[in-house]
């Protein structure tokens, strides 16, 4: 595909300067990435403008950002992902300010608000990942917001919008909306059905075999006298796609058993919860299939990925290979002795989801990717986009029992998502996968392998049903009362009414005058319009003109800022609320610097209840137990937030406050789910609002000592000093390295700044002064690469470069030498070697740089020379013939 991709001929060649839309759509391993790469390089290499990609969460932009650095490096070029809002950046990236910039709509969100001029001169290409959610309930809107409003402000400009997605239905919509009314240049489609493996589908279920039925009477039952136990098979119904052709297979031996009961040896007999769970039947074929490669298994809820895993590794051996052992390690660290996770991990099992740290997954996926671990149990928190090679995918439930029964939401794009992850591509030509049903089989069962169009259809918010219907509340609403902006409820409709307060907002910072007739042009640029009809487009842009009314109404200062937040107009009339009382607490009082002072200004006086009283605050409520009986805790949310600043680990948290849930996974499950959504999310979100606006007053006040900006990315990150702050958004991802690093920087005094201390150290002394786990040292010999140039860029660039090398001798001849690991480990150093002999090897700091070189097939010579002690290896690139 990529082929017939770039070889569109004419101008409507994607790189061409006419194509400024474009939808990118291939299956799951269809190549969508390596095009999307070639886009960048080519904007970086003819523009003078950066690359804004867009991913829907947080791991999915560490993925791209991982995919592109691999390439990007070469050429010079720095790619950054996962940054906290705050102007504070700057004093940290200087002139390091990456070429490409991964981030959530969120964040763009935020920037966009924030000053969307510099977004567009900064950005000259935005690129949206898995578009397809715009459709998404939750989060949709805000995807859809930030790229309408791109697709408006730009269509008049040099930029250029890329959409990308494996599983949308309804295509002509999204090109319809690409086109726009007033866009002389069409937008440019380019769809490929074909993917890298070929798929093999099977369904897994049991048949019991009746002959084999044993019926025994039991004399001691007050009821049901007689037991009758049969033996379940597995059943596996297996069809290679590309021919249609079906096959169905027995297991040699029972994978369960049907226990039933009755009153009467002939009577009815009913199921009995000495049954083997149907969860318990799917190992033999998860372990069958682990045979072949690793294994992916898909569940529907985290305490059934926990208990699947659990039943894996009930039938395996423990495991003694180091990396495991790595692995086992760092979540005893950070999850404590008892978490089930080990326990799993000791058998060579691991389960992932949502409510793991950040440092867990990335081990977990780590490991899946460098061929570790065969057997991975997970949510779909793992298939949205994250390229996890493995040979075999298991759907072991699409859905999850509950008070209405079955409900089904591994469907549509989450099971497209999840069925491409099987079969690696460029290292096998099928991948395997499994869908496990406990019905009985049905002719249309593989039909689920395939949904249709309508399945992958994607609709705006704007013409959903739920939608429509909450509009017609508002409108009602409108007709009875004068702040009927202040309170609505209903999600789509805050969020459709912010959205007009932003574009107000920006008519009037472009000196235009605030109409509903310029506000209706850009709405004509979503999603919503197009698949609106004329009806319903009329009464939201009556709500629109509400909304447009109600900004030109408000006192200008104020309606600015509020189209600043982010959040619902009713949440910005309370948090000016908020500010307004903040700033009369600060009036004759020094206003707080340091981190823990500040947090505790802005949280006291009942402020922190008030702000947990926002429209937008999670409802995280924390309990004793799973499901009955149980009881609620009461955290110390201020307490709780002090201890996240100063670093308190997570063990350490969960026995303060969380000591009495007996169950570990769940206690440390609620814990990460608090933490993400409070401390993660939330409130770095709100108190980078607060203080931008009380910032705002203080300067117009004439007050020269303002709030500190960095305060939200330290709530975000759990860290209290901008040390730990600055590595972590230079790209330490473990909490607890940065603190360590942070401390033992501080205790030396190190001088120039911390990247260059770090640096100047070796890995054992990585090991020594920070305990480095295995993965936290792949982490520093990231991040202690020269952050532009290098010894791989300085030879792609100019022909040869040169490094200086580790050595102990004084003197030695230019000589011709090779490079390989001292040994054979992961993290031995790269000697440099005249034949057998090893005369020096490469520092610390430069290791991931020469082992990219190593691994990237150009040729090139080595010539080796010491002069008064000092080792220089020169390099020279091979030139083709």
């Amino acid at each position: 595909p990529q082929i017939d991709f770039l070889g569109i001929e004419g101008v409507n060649n994607p790189l061409s300067d006419n194509v400024k839309r474009l939808l990118l759509s291939t299956p799951t391993s269809g190549g969508k990435t390596l095009a999307a790469q070639l886009l960048i390089t080519a904007h970086l290499s003819t523009k003078d403008t950066s690359v804004c990609y867009v991913a829907p969460t947080r791991s999915l932009c560490r993925e791209v950002r991982k995919s592109l650095q691999s390439r990007l490096r070469f050429i010079g070029r720095r790619i950054i992902d996962g940054l906290p809002e705050g102007d504070w950046l700057n004093s940290i990236l200087g002139n390091l300010q990456p070429e490409v910039e991964v981030m959530t709509p969120e964040r763009l969100s935020y920037l966009l608000r924030t000053d969307s001029a510099q977004v567009l001169d900064r950005f000259g290409m935005f690129i949206f990942d898995e578009v397809q959610l715009v459709g998404d309930e939750g989060r949709g809107w805000t995807l859809e917001e930030d790229l309408s409003y791109l697709h408006y402000a730009t269509q008049h400009l040099h930029h250029k919008i890329v959409l990308i997605s494996a599983v949308i239905g309804n295509r002509t919509h999204i090109i319809q909306w690409l086109s726009g009314e007033n866009d002389n240049h069409a937008p440019l489609e380019f769809h490929r059905d074909w993917r890298g493996p070929r798929k093999i589908h099977a369904i897994w279920t049991t048949d019991a075999f009746w002959n084999d039925s044993i019926i025994e009477r039991n004399s001691q039952a007050k009821k049901y006298f007689y037991n009758q136990t049969t033996p379940l098979y597995g059943r596996l119904d297996v069809r290679i796609s590309h021919t249609g052709l079906a096959n169905t297979f027995h297991t040699e031996n029972p994978v369960g058993e049907l226990v039933q009961k009755a009153e009467e040896e002939h009577g009815n007999y009913i199921k009995d919860s000495k049954s083997t769970p149907f969860y318990r039947m799917l190992v033999s074929i998860i372990d069958y299939l682990a045979a072949f490669g690793p294994v992916l298994t898909i569940e529907a809820t985290k305490p059934a990925t926990i208990r699947l895993a659990e039943a894996i590794a009930d039938t395996k051996e423990p495991i003694n290979r180091q990396q495991i052992l790595n692995l086992i390690d760092l979540v005893t660290a950070r999850l404590g002795d008892e978490h089930p996770l080990k326990r799993t991990l000791e058998k060579g099992v691991a389960y992932h989801h949502g409510s793991l740290p950040s440092e867990i997954r990335n081990a977990l996926e780590e490991a899946v990717s460098s061929g570790h671990l065969k057997h991975i149990v997970a949510t779909t928190t793992l298939t949205e986009g994250i390229n996890l090679p493995v040979t075999s995918v298991v759907i072991a439930s699409q859905g999850a029992y509950g008070e209405e029964g079955l409900t089904e939401y591994i469907t549509g794009s989450k099971l497209v998502n999840a069925i491409g992850r099987a079969g690696r591509a460029t290292k096998e030509t099928e991948g395997i996968v499994v869908l496990a049903r406990q019905a009985q089989p049905s002719a249309n069962d593989f039909d689920r392998f395939n949904p249709s169009e309508n399945d992958l259809h994607v609709d705006s918010m704007l013409a959903t049903e739920k939608a429509l219907e909450a509009l017609a509340v508002f409108e009602e609403l409108c007709r009875v009362s004068e702040d009927a902006i202040f309170e609505a409820n209903d999600n789509e409709i805050t969020n459709f009414l912010k959205f007009v307060w932003f574009i107000s907002a920006e008519f009037e910072r472009l000196n235009q005058v605030v109409q509903i007739e310029r506000i209706e042009e850009v709405l004509g640029q979503t999603l919503g319009w197009v698949q609106l009809n004329s009806s319903n487009r009329s009464r939201w842009l009556q709500a629109a003109n509400f909304a447009m009314n109600q900004y030109q109404n408000t006192e200008e200062s104020v309606r600015r800022r509020w189209a600043s937040s982010g959040t619902s107009i009713r949440s910005s009339r309370m948090l000016e609320k908020i500010v307004q009382n903040a700033i009369a607490d600060l009036e004759g009082l020094e206003t707080p610097q340091e981190t823990i002072e500040a947090t505790e200004f802005i949280i006291a006086n009942n402020r922190l209840q008030e702000i947990l009283q926002l429209p937008e605050a999670p409802k995280i409520r924390v309990y004793t137990k799973r499901g009955r009986n149980r009881v609620e805790i009461d955290l110390p949310i201020e307490r709780l937030l002090i201890g996240w600043l100063q670093g308190v680990s997570l063990i350490k948290i969960s026995e303060v406050y969380l000591t009495n849930v007996d169950d570990i996974d769940f206690r440390f499950e609620q814990l990460g789910d608090f933490i993400y959504s409070i401390f993660e999310v939330f409130l770095p979100w709100v108190f980078g609002t607060i203080i931008s606006w009380v910032n705002e007053l203080l300067l117009q006040s004439g007050s020269a000592s303002f709030l500190p900006t960095s305060l939200p990315a330290n709530i975000r990150y759990g860290v209290n000093d901008l040390i730990a702050l600055e590595l972590m958004v230079r790209g330490i991802q473990s909490r607890h390295l940065a603190i360590k690093i942070s401390d033992s920087w501080q205790l030396q005094q190190g001088e120039n700044n911390v990247i260059s201390w770090i640096r100047s150290l070796s890995l054992p002394q990585w090991i020594y002064l920070f305990d480095a786990s295995p993965n936290e040292i792949r982490n520093l010999l990231e991040i202690s690469r020269i952050e532009r140039g290098g010894v791989a860029v300085n030879l792609f660039n100019t022909g040869q470069a040169e490094l200086n090398i580790k050595t102990e001798q004084v003197e030695y001849p230019p000589t011709e030498v090779t490079l390989r690991k001292v040994e054979d480990s992961e993290f031995a150093p790269v000697g440099v070697w005249d034949g057998e002999n090893l005369v020096g090897t490469v520092f610390s700091r430069d290791q991931s740089d020469i082992v990219d070189l190593m691994n990237s097939g150009i040729a090139f010579l080595m010539e080796y020379v010491v002069a008064s002690g000092n080792g220089l290896l020169k390099l020279r690139l091979i030139e083709p013939e």
